[in-house]
């Protein structure tokens, strides 16, 4: 138990240090949709770390490819956000919506 723990731990830091190299405005957006993902998805540490993964090689491509963060995501995050969880096993709390 205590080893999954610190894999996680580990897991998390190499995904931010991926983050960390985004341009500015790509981190800023990225922790955007990490703290609305955190808010309303209950989800368990390891589809966590994959959506957010998903969202980061997303923004990777962006950056390789020149793209205007806002370009991929749009103007709406929260919808840019959600098509991410429709793949995702996942318990979102509705009240928390509004």
């Amino acid at each position: 138990m205590l080893k999954a723990i610190i894999e996680e731990k580990k897991a998390y830091r190499r995904l931010m240090a991926r983050v960390a190299m985004l341009p500015m405005d790509y981190q800023a957006i990225f922790r955007k949709v990490q703290g609305y993902l955190r808010q309303l998805a209950a989800l368990d540490s390891e589809e966590m770390m994959k959506v957010q993964r998903e969202i980061l090689n997303e923004f990777e491509d962006g950056v390789i490819y020149g793209k205007n963060p806002i370009d991929i995501t749009g103007w709406d995050l929260v919808t840019f956000s959600n098509a991410f969880l429709r793949n995702a096993r996942v318990d979102i709390d509705i009240g928390k919506v509004a």
